[in-house]
């Protein structure tokens, strides 16, 4: 069942059929202020409003979750994992998912990524998160960040994605994935969400919905909210996450429909 995540209630309005893949980044004059090396990271941005919703991370379930092993008491390196399915420049962005103190991190230079195994590194150290700890006020707390890893968005409307797995340097990667969890922040009231999630990538693709799914229910603006995607057993292949608004008929408007790919598995092969 998704649930969410506690989050700013700000005024909002009724309905929406506007969705965004890209994280709603910080000013260039943000970005300038707190350049630090190779990468912008920092907190107290203020992000551009518009309708609809985001997708602010894309990341895969584990248990223990690698997260909770980086420790930022001592110098040390978060990397980041994943696996596309295209070799081409991306997009890489973490930010805090209930926006308590707009952190953001993102590097000063594109990537392009190898089809296959990626690995996410050299750039992201533990020692400006350390800095913020000092202060209750400025405190991220790492169990907290999220990752976004984007490619584009297809000719067919399709955006292209990748799970990411956030680990200390110092740590072994994850060799099995099984689920992964998206988050998405409002802008605006969303009466309701309605997700699907399949094989294949074809917008319009006959392959059989699998397990899970359904109504996510009213959202509000900058409260975060989140859906858990299971893969089945023994699956392997290209996975298309569907989101949408419901018509008047309750099911899904196509209008509104934003679709998202990823290759399973996401672990290290």
């Amino acid at each position: 069942m998704p649930k969410l995540v506690p989050g700013l209630a700000v005024v909002a309005v009724l309905g929406a059929s506007v969705f965004h893949v890209s994280a709603q980044g910080p000013s260039p004059e943000w970005k300038a202020k707190h350049a630090i090396g190779e990468r912008y990271e920092g907190i107290g941005f203020d992000p551009n409003v518009s309708a609809g919703f985001h997708l602010t991370a894309l990341m895969a379930l584990a248990d223990p979750d690698p997260r909770a092993a980086i420790d930022i008491a001592r110098d040390d390196e978060i990397v980041v994992d994943f696996y596309s399915r295209v070799a081409a420049p991306y997009t890489l962005v973490a930010r805090e998912l209930d926006r308590s103190k707009n952190y953001w991190m993102e590097p000063r230079e594109a990537r392009t990524a190898k089809l296959g195994p990626n690995t996410f590194e050299g750039i992201w150290k533990t020692d400006r998160l350390r800095e913020l700890r000092k202060d209750v006020l400025t405190a991220v707390p790492v169990a907290g960040l999220g990752v976004l890893v984007w490619f584009s968005k297809g000719d067919d409307g399709i955006y292209h994605v990748a799970p990411a797995v956030m680990r200390a340097s110092t740590a072994k990667p994850l060799q099995t994935i099984t689920a992964y969890r998206a988050t998405f922040l409002p802008d605006m009231m969303i009466d309701d969400v309605i997700y699907s999630v399949r094989g294949g990538c074809q917008a319009n693709g006959a392959s059989k919905v699998f397990p899970g799914g359904g109504s996510v229910g009213r959202q509000f603006p900058g409260s975060s909210f989140y859906v858990d995607v299971n893969i089945p057993t023994g699956y392997s292949g290209q996975v298309l996450l569907e989101m949408a608004t419901p018509g008047p008929d309750g099911k899904p408007d196509e209008i509104s429909k934003t679709r998202y790919c990823f290759m399973h598995p996401s672990a290290a092969r």
